[in-house]
């Protein structure tokens, strides 16, 4: 029965590829719906970013928080979206703090020498 067993294949063919064709149609949705809801956030971030001060000196802080100096470094800024400039003044550790001795590896790249 070569035949019916043909028939089954081919109803089963039929049947996952209906299957294939809802799942890449939803697929397709959630995808469009996706994008959307990306450019829309897009645009939204842009327009805060240009008219609120407040959103930008908040997105600032969180990058900042989150940056690790090598010594304790204070961060203060001023956001004037309307001028589309940020005022950054970075506190520096002292040059007392800094070390005074540059370090470099020779050309071999076997030893260190201090300059």
């Amino acid at each position: 029965d070569i035949e019916r067993e043909n028939a089954l294949l081919k109803q089963r063919y039929e049947k996952q590829r209906i299957a294939w064709a809802e799942q890449y149609a939803e697929w397709q949705h959630q995808y469009q719906e996706h994008e959307k809801n990306r450019t829309d956030s897009v645009a939204l971030a842009k327009e805060q970013f240009r008219s609120d001060a407040r959103f930008f000196e908040h997105c600032l802080e969180e990058v900042f928080s989150q940056t690790e100096w090598p010594r304790e470094t204070l961060v203060t800024f001023e956001v004037r979206p309307e001028e589309s400039t940020v005022w950054l003044d970075v506190d520096l550790p002292e040059i007392e703090d800094m070390p005074d001795k540059v370090y470099s590896v020779n050309a071999r790249g076997t030893d260190i020498n201090e300059k």
